[in-house]
This record gives C-alpha cells, sequence and structure tokens, in this order.
C-alpha cells in the first residue's frame, strides 16, 4: 500500500481542514496509507526521511506562508520524492469564486512558484491554492471564500498521480 505523509501548517484552520478532507478521499477512494501531520508539532526530518510521497499545505496571511512549511519546501531535499503543495489564501478564494483561471494561476505563481524556486530539488506533481477564511480575534468574520468542493474535487485529480 502507498503511503503518503501529509504536511500542513495553518493559522485560521482552513489549511488543515483541507489537509483532512484531503486525508479522507485519499484514504476511502484511493485506499492509500495516510498520515497527518501538522508542521508545527511533528519531527519533521523522521517525516521527511520515511516518506516518499509528500502533500504540503500552507495556509497564507498577509502573503507569507506559515514558517515552518515554507522552511520544508524551500531547504529540504526533495530528490527522488512525489510531491504535491497546496495553499489557502484570500486570493485564491476571489479568483475562484469568480470563476477567473488566469487570476487563480497568478495566485498560484505568487504564492507556490516563488517559493518552490529556491529549491530545485522540488518538482511537484501538483499545485493549487484554495480560498480562505480570515477572522478577527473578537469573532468578526472577513474573508471567507473557502469550498469544500474546491479541496474535494484537487483530492480527486491527485490522487491518480500517487497511485
Amino acid at each position: 500500500m502507498t503511503k503518503v505523509a501529509i504536511i500542513f501548517g495553518t493559522r485560521k484552520g482552513m489549511t488543515r481542514k483541507s489537509a483532512e478532507i484531503i486525508a479522507d478521499i485519499l484514504k476511502t477512494k484511493f485506499k492509500l496509507d495516510i498520515a497527518l501531520f501538522n508542521a508545527k508539532k511533528a519531527k519533521l526530518k523522521d517525516i521527511l526521511e520515511e516518506y516518499e510521497n509528500l502533500i504540503i499545505g500552507s495556509g497564507i496571511a498577509m502573503g507569507f506562508w506559515v514558517r515552518t512549511v515554507k522552511k520544508i519546501v524551500q531547504k529540504k531535499d526533495f530528490t527522488n520524492k512525489k510531491v504535491a503543495l497546496f495553499v489557502c489564501s484570500g486570493l485564491a478564494g476571489d479568483a475562484l469564486k469568480a470563476n477567473d483561471k488566469e487570476e487563480h494561476q497568478k495566485v498560484i505563481s505568487k504564492y507556490i512558484d516563488r517559493v518552490i524556486a529556491k529549491n530545485p530539488s522540488l518538482q511537484p506533481l501538483a499545485k493549487t491554492a484554495f480560498g480562505g477564511r480570515w477572522v478577527r480575534k473578537n469573532g468578526e468574520q472577513i474573508v471567507d471564500n473557502w469550498k469544500k468542493e474546491d479541496v474535494e474535487n484537487w483530492a480527486e485529480a491527485i490522487g491518480k498521480l500517487f497511485q
């Protein structure tokens, strides 16, 4: 059975929720052995050594990745590993909501391509950007354009890549 590690870094919880949905689909539909890891709490060195198949996700806040996840993507050696990347971003959600594929690609380029350009060993099989959610500490919701269907559709597509 193919083993896949899903590593995520989240701020407002949507990246965690996305990772959980991806994990569920890959387990149930594709029968993959999935392990889910919060980048802030996991022993990443061991995970990166043990798993050949990785899905890495980060929330984006004020234009920045979660620091622990960005360090993984930019500094680790991904030679001979299958990797897929995703981010959760309000800008991506706006583009998806407007069905603006060109703008969605710009968001992917801005938040994913620029980061992976710093690591030549990282050649992702797939990459995408989902919407996000931003809630102030007082509970006031500012942005909510994350859609479960976007995550499910991507999980279906990448499941085939990891089989």
